[in-house]
């Protein structure tokens, strides 16, 4: 149905988003140092 599809998208996109913030969170500490 459209409601499992629009789910999955919506789930992709916040494991991406999730990703996304982890990646930053790591990077951060090598900015503020360089």
């Amino acid at each position: 149905s459209s409601f499992l599809k629009y789910f999955k998208v919506l789930r992709t996109g916040f494991e991406l988003a999730y990703l996304k913030l982890h990646r930053d969170m790591l990077f951060l500490p090598y900015r503020l140092v360089s």
